[in-house]
């Protein structure tokens, strides 16, 4: 438990250093953002990773519920598969949710109105 105390504490000192090494307001934020965005990324990652696993684990339960059904029940192995594709598809929603919620997603077009992002 100490031990991980003291990797907890020296990873937080390492990644706030930058932080308090900013000389205004602005770099301070600027890093704080730096900081989070990596964070969230991570968290992305690690939801993707996490999500093939369980989708691993659902059809590897579905293949145990065809060979003896009454020893795995049919819900265990679907739970799995709805948690795996739900984290699995994390990634590709995250960046939508994220322009739809705090904004700086496209621009939507010209002053004629048409969709022209995809062309550029």
């Amino acid at each position: 438990m100490n031990k991980l105390k003291g990797i907890i504490i020296t990873s937080f000192l390492a990644l706030s250093s930058s932080v308090f090494a900013a000389k205004n307001i602005g770099d301070t934020a600027t890093a704080i953002g730096t900081q989070i965005s990596s964070v969230t990324n991570m968290m992305i990652l690690g939801g993707t990773l996490l999500g093939i696993v369980f989708l691993i684990i659902g059809g590897l339960n579905l293949k145990k519920h065809g060979d003896n059904p009454q020893q795995v029940p049919l819900s265990r192995p679907l739970i799995f598969l709805g948690a795996g594709a739900l984290l699995f598809g994390l990634g590709s929603t995250s960046d939508v949710m994220q322009q739809s919620l705090f904004g700086g997603g496209r621009d939507s077009g010209g002053e004629a109105g048409q969709f022209n992002d995809f062309t550029k």
